[in-house]
């Protein structure tokens, strides 16, 4: 298992849509094609992907931030974002999805 823990002032209770959108640059060494970053994020190369505001900031504002080009801001909201871990995994009892 592997655990990603981040603390960003930013991070919201619940996945909040601001637009934003997040592409893998493929440069983190050993992941040329794709990047998982949990149990429903798998970014692909050069695909960009809608991502809920917390996304945005785990892989803009950590270690991971010099991988991902991100576009958009936090300046307009769109309501919730539809996010959550896919059919497959475990879901998570917080009612947050990030």
């Amino acid at each position: 298992m592997t655990v990603r823990a981040f603390k960003l002032a930013c991070l919201e209770d619940i996945c909040e849509d601001f637009g934003q959108v997040a592409t893998y640059n493929g440069t983190i060494p050993g992941f040329p094609h794709y990047f998982i970053l949990d149990d429903h994020h798998t970014f692909y190369t050069g695909k960009p992907m809608l991502v809920c505001g917390n996304s945005a900031a785990m892989v803009q504002e950590t270690r991971f931030g010099r991988h991902f080009t991100v576009s958009g801001d936090r300046s307009v909201h769109f309501g919730a974002f539809p996010c959550g871990p896919s059919p497959d995994a475990i879901s998570c009892s917080s009612g947050s999805c990030c």
